[in-house]
């Protein structure tokens, strides 16, 4: 009997400290879903026969990256950014440790989940009525998702506004993971210096010169919440709509946001699916993918198609809002055709990496990829 594909994820905010990381042997039935982006994963798996355990990576994509490495996952679906820049930095070292022109990676990008960028609306329409619970009633506000910029409850006098950052320490879940990427783009989008220097792996790595003070690793989202508020960090960065319920109950505070100029998420897969040689195991693999890839592709369709039920799913099993679910939904596209990853996209995150200090030497951004579009 084949095992069920293992799929990694990132859970949703609620559950980052229940939720297991990961397990040796994974349960017969896969745990729930926990993020909103995962609603049309959810779907595939409910109406149209996904057969995969759904394994929850609180930690986000660079944990992720560690169980692909560990053979502790097959497929995962995360932020771009941060597989780029794990896959980028993994060719870098083999580059330096010998003279092969060809790439030996763990995994390769094969798939793409979500079109949109973290950004601002309109997708499909730029504003909406959305109820302002300090004045009591309904403004017309535009509809706004992406890396959200937030600091301690009570910071305000210290931090009034986003250009309050500059020289300031920034929280992170990992170096090199997404947190940390965006807070280079940050740097770079406000004419921060890109000037640099190495405090090493335990201290974190300072920031450019002029921007931050320093980049401080804190884990997982609930630490970084944690962080702003005891003052390991000034602030930090998360995506919008799980930040959201923390801004809201005065948890954290919104400075603003920040928006990826590529599509958000990538499926990475295992090496194994992908070998050239025409064997059994690489059949096995490219059917595997394909089964996952149209299971996936009625998933989002299933999702465009039924809307209220998404937001009663996202609302009564994420723990947000209905009126936060409606908002995400328009600022959302996912992907109509998961398969393949666009080299066009790669190449251009791979130039904000570089301008970012998160790499540093030449890449292809065809030798990342698995499966192209």
């Amino acid at each position: 009997m084949t095992c069920p594909i293992r799929i990694g994820y990132v859970p949703g905010a609620h559950s980052l400290q229940s939720l297991p990381l990961i397990s040796p042997a994974p349960p017969p039935r896969p745990p729930p879903s926990t993020e909103h982006f995962s609603t049309p994963l959810h779907f595939a798996q409910k109406y149209f026969s996904l057969d995969a355990t759904l394994i929850p990576f609180p930690s986000g994509t660079g944990h992720m990256i560690e169980a692909l490495k560990a053979d502790e996952l097959d497929l995962a679906i995360g932020l771009t950014e941060g597989w780029i820049a794990g896959l980028g930095k993994d060719l870098l070292l083999q580059q330096k440790n010998n003279n092969s022109d060809e790439p030996h990676l763990a995994y390769s990008l094969v798939g793409t989940y979500v079109d949109s960028p973290l950004c601002t609306a309109p997708l499909p329409i730029a504003s909406a009525l959305v109820y302002d619970r300090q004045a009591d009633r309904m403004t017309a506000e535009t509809l706004t998702t992406g890396w959200a910029i937030s600091a301690g409850a009570n910071s305000t006098d210290r931090l009034p506004s986003i250009d309050a950052l500059r020289g300031t320490k920034v929280g992170v879940s990992r170096l090199g993971s997404g947190s940390h990427v965006m807070s280079a783009v940050l740097a770079d989008q406000r004419g921060w210096s890109n000037a640099k220097t190495e405090k090493g792996p335990e201290a974190g790595r300072e920031a450019e010169a002029g921007a931050f003070e320093a980049i401080v690793p804190l884990g997982a989202f609930a630490q970084l919440r944690d962080g702003v508020n005891t003052d390991k960090a000034d602030f930090f960065m998360w995506e919008h709509f799980t930040s959201k319920r923390f801004h809201d109950s005065g948890e954290i505070r919104r400075l603003g946001e920040v928006y990826t100029p590529w599509s958000s998420w990538k499926i990475v897969a295992r090496r194994p699916f992908l070998l050239d040689d025409d064997n059994h195991d690489r059949r096995r693999g490219q059917k595997t993918l394909d089964a996952v890839f149209e299971a996936l592709d009625s998933g989002v369709k299933y999702f465009e198609t039924h809307l209220d039920e998404a937001v009663e799913y996202i609302s009564s099993t994420l723990e947000y809002s209905p009126e936060d679910a409606r908002q995400w939904l328009h600022t959302v596209r996912f992907s109509r055709g998961v398969r393949g990853v666009d080299e066009k996209t790669v190449e251009g995150t791979l130039e904000v990496l570089r301008k970012a200090g998160v790499l540093d030497g030449d890449l292809s951004a065809a030798d990342l990829i698995g499966i192209k579009r």
